[in-house]
Formats: structure tokens, sequence, C-alpha cells
């Protein structure tokens, strides 16, 4: 690969970035160290018209077809607490929450309101009684700092829920209508170094949602809604 092949500018949402791609990322530069990753962090998917952006995040995939996109996995999302509140709350009934702490970011305020009406709780609302963080990694290490709830993703939050920082106190998961997925140029697609991330990307993504399953047999997801590969 010619130098300037190497260097890969991927965009990605701040939560996505610092949950789960960051711990990995030894691991892609074990098997491609001359790759030079640059993270762009935004709240938004960066539209791919801009030349320094070789491959983003979104939610859901695109229309345009001039751009390629890969699945990575479904957003679920069950409420979290640590240990400490969990203890102060018990015992715990999912109609608690409209009266105990909430954190929510702008992108999570709908995420509450689903798994409220999932569970038979119409009126949850975070922004009524909640404590609002301009991204969710923010709400998460409140969470973890033992005095609220927050609506977390257990694929991004595989290590906090397996070691016991944070603990899924509800067996309903809910499923958000549209997945991650990684797009790119389709003109780019086949660049050895932007092919080699995304097909990483999936590889290890497959893999983290083949270990939530496993550790969370007892979580039951309540849409109902297929699981998509695209």
């Amino acid at each position: 690969m010619q130098p300037e092949d190497t260097t890969l500018t991927v965009n990605l949402f701040p939560t996505f970035a610092i949950q789960w791609l960051m711990p990995r990322l030894p691991a892609f530069y074990a098997i491609a160290p001359d790759v030079d990753i640059r993270i762009r962090p935004s709240l938004q998917a960066r539209p791919l018209d801009r030349e320094e952006i070789d491959v983003a995040l979104s939610i859901g995939e695109p229309n345009d077809k001039a751009l390629v996109s890969r699945y990575v996995f479904e957003r679920r999302f069950t409420p979290v607490c640590s240990p400490a509140t969990l203890e102060r709350s018990e015992p715990l009934e999912p109609a608690a929450l409209e009266k105990l702490q909430i954190f929510y970011s702008d992108m999570h305020i709908q995420q509450w309101r689903m798994w409220g009406e999932a569970v038979g709780l119409s009126d949850l609302d975070p922004t009524g009684h909640g404590v609002r963080f301009e991204n969710s990694s923010l709400a998460y290490q409140a969470a973890r700092e033992g005095f609220g709830f927050a609506i977390g993703q257990p694929t991004l939050l595989r290590n906090d829920l397996d070691t016991g920082r944070l603990i899924a106190p509800f067996p309903a998961v809910v499923r958000a209508p549209s997945p991650y997925a990684l797009v790119c140029r389709k003109a780019d697609q086949d660049r050895p170094a932007l092919k080699l991330f995304m097909d990483w990307v999936a590889e290890e993504a497959r893999r983290s949602v083949a270990d939530e399953d496993q550790s969370n047999d007892a979580l039951g997801t309540l849409d109902g809604m297929p699981a998509s590969a695209w």
C-alpha cells in the first residue's frame, strides 16, 4: 500500500468510539500496524462527500447509491445502574423509574420512552425529571458513579456488565428500528486499508454480539423485530 492509502479518517459517534472501538483498536493494530486510524467523533454522521472522511458510522442503511454499507449490529437498549444504586433502590420495579434519577442524552430520549412503553410505562419521560448530558458516555459515567439510571446499550457496555461496574436490573431489552452500519464511498470500497478495517469491524461486531447473546440469555428483546444482515 502507498503511504497515502494507509491513512483512514473515521467518523464515529463518541459513545461508540469510547465504549466499543477504543478497547479493540490494539487488536486491529496487531494485524495492520501500518494503517493510521484517525478518529473524528461527532454526534451526527458526517456526509461522505467530504474527502477527509473515509468511513463513517451511521444509523441505518444509506439511500445514496454512491455509498456502500456494512452491517455492524443492532442497537438494543435497557436501563443500567451501579450496584450501589440498585442496593438503595431495592426492591426495584420498572414503575420506580418514574420517580428515580434518570440520565439521558439527546440521542437517547426516544430510547427511554420506547423502553418505558414496552414495559407498560407510557408516561416515562426522562426530560421531566432527568439529567441531560451531551453524549451517552457521560450518562454512563454518571450511572457508574452510583446515583441514577442510564439507558444503556449492552453491546457497548459488555465490559462494564461483565465486571459488575454496571448492572442491567430489568430483563426487558428493546431494539431500535435501525442498526449501526459502516458506510464508505463505493469508489473507495476496494482500497486495501479501508477494506481491511471494514472487514475487521464487521468480524469484531459479530464476535461481540455472540458474546453478548451468550452472557444475556435471561434478557428478552421485546419488539420482535428480525435481525438485519446486509
